[in-house]
């Protein structure tokens, strides 16, 4: 398997002396249509953040390209760690770990045998939709959830429950 992994925060400033924001803490970012990764461990190494902390955001991946395809692949970090943008993706067999929001953006995306490990630690959220209008269609999980306490909360949007 190839790694690739950077620990850039929200918070980071950048070469303006600005703070990079979710979008700019992106180890990896993802632009062009039609791309296919196989095998490929995607990761941001910034420490998981306290509960409430502002500027953690983290992203392992940003994708905002069109037809993109994603088997058994990995993704980690902590909060926001797959920002999954815009366009219409395919996970297959992949494994995708954060804390806060970890699965987020306004895709079309289709997870089927992932694995979806939380680590957050007291509080936490799997998925953040970022729908801007009810009628947008979005995510669908095939998927595993794990975690290291027994419950999982899956927060309703505009379109109301996730599942």
């Amino acid at each position: 398997m190839t790694y690739i992994q950077w620990d850039d925060t929200a918070s980071t400033l950048g070469k303006d002396g600005k703070p990079l924001g979710t979008y700019g803490s992106a180890s990896v970012t993802v632009k062009a249509d039609d791309f296919m990764a196989l095998d490929v461990s995607f990761k941001n190494t910034a420490p998981p953040p306290a509960s409430g902390a502002i500027g953690k955001q983290a992203v392992a991946l940003l994708i905002e390209g069109d037809r993109a395809a994603f088997y058994r692949c990995s993704f980690y970090g902590a909060q926001d760690t797959l920002y999954d943008k815009q366009g219409r993706h395919y996970y297959y067999k992949c494994y995708i770990e954060g804390s806060i929001d970890f699965i987020f953006g306004d895709a079309r995306s289709l997870f089927v045998k992932c694995h979806l490990h939380s680590i957050a630690t007291p509080d936490g959220a799997l998925t953040a939709q970022n729908r801007l209008t009810t009628n947008r269609k979005h995510r669908i999980f095939f998927c595993i959830l794990h975690g290291d306490r027994n419950w999982v909360h899956l927060f309703g949007t505009c379109m109301g429950s996730l599942l």
